[in-house]
């Protein structure tokens, strides 16, 4: 069992794995995860070569597998992001940005950006405009994400708890209005869309540096970059993989060689506050970017940028008289 074990950590440790449902926060689950194994583990040798209690021990072992394996099932994200904001509470950047309601942006904007299909069919999107402002030029933050709790007439009252956001979960925000997307219950929606409600908000943001951006021709090889790794260009394909401290957020850009199509292709940004080389899986060789094309592309350069995290933050909004049907998807009907 521990021979199988031991194949398995050296496999997690062999490479990073693609990024989790916490995005940059993925590395404190996986993390504790590890901390746990290792303890569990440790503690099961320690008592069968001292106690020789062998029964004892492989039902230690069994347990603490079942429990490794469970682990990850749990939501405990609020926990997560409050253990980080401690953590980068140094920093101090997170006293300006301030959540405002928009109540002058136009709510179809917002609905003909809610996706039309929604896997669970108990839920309807909504989209709430809010303006974030405050954030120091040069910087940007992330929305990670929010919860509403929503008031309405007669008693009735609904919490959504934590969710990622629905459209452009991994855009950058500067100062300005930006849709906020939420499932909420669809009947409770149904019954009370028409009726004013008091929504309470609240919002998690990571805010983040001013950038810095390295140029890589392509092709190149084993390319060092500041904050990212070693990264690797091709026509088919650009990589980069990081042993070391790596910036909070990477993001790429491929960007063609004339007579091509002068717009520049974005690749999918990754994000990870980790304090050590860790990724989602507890990887010590993180992938920061990894993206390929079915066939070799005319690209010219590879531009890459990087912010590091300045800090993590919460803010409450109360939104009285919302009538919900306005903010929803087809005024709340099923996409």
């Amino acid at each position: 069992a521990f021979s199988a074990f031991g194949v398995v950590l050296v496999i997690e440790l062999g490479g990073g794995k693609a990024p989790g449902r916490w995005g940059g926060i993925d590395w404190i689950e996986s993390s504790a995860v590890a901390v746990l194994a290792c303890a569990v583990f440790g503690g099961i040798v320690a008592l069968q070569y001292s106690r020789r209690q062998t029964w004892f021990a492989a039902s230690g072992l069994a347990l603490g597998v079942v429990i490794c394996a469970a682990l990850p099932a749990l939501d405990f994200w609020s926990g997560a992001f409050g253990l980080q904001t401690w953590l980068a509470a140094r920093n101090g950047e997170a006293a300006g940005p301030q959540l405002r309601f928009a109540w002058a942006r136009d709510p179809a904007e917002g609905r003909a950006m809610l996706p039309r299909y929604i896997e669970q069919p108990d839920l309807a999107p909504i989209a709430l405009p809010v303006e974030l402002g405050g954030i120091p030029k040069g910087m940007a933050a992330l929305s990670e994400r929010a919860a509403a709790a929503i008031d309405a007439p007669g008693g009735v009252s609904w919490n959504s708890g934590w969710q990622a956001p629905l459209v452009e979960p991994r855009a950058l925000r500067r100062d300005g209005t930006f849709w906020l997307s939420l499932l909420v219950d669809r009947g409770l929606l149904q019954r009370i869309q028409n009726n004013p409600v008091r929504l309470r908000l609240r919002a998690a943001f990571t805010l983040f540096g001013a950038p810095s951006i390295t140029l890589l021709p392509v092709p190149a090889g084993d390319r060092w970059v500041p904050g990212v790794g070693f990264c690797w260009a091709s026509p088919a394909r650009f990589s980069c993989f990081s042993p070391f401290a790596h910036a909070a957020w990477v993001e790429a850009e491929a960007r063609p060689a004339p007579p091509a199509a002068a717009e520049p292709v974005p690749l999918r940004p990754e994000i990870s506050y980790a304090l050590f080389p860790t990724g989602a899986g507890f990887g010590l060789w993180h992938t920061d970017v990894d993206a390929m094309w079915m066939r070799p592309m005319p690209w010219k350069e590879i531009a890459v940028q990087t912010r590091r995290a300045q800090a993590h933050f919460e803010r409450d909004l109360e939104i009285p008289g919302l009538r919900l049907a306005a903010y929803a998807a087809a005024a709340g009907t099923t996409p």
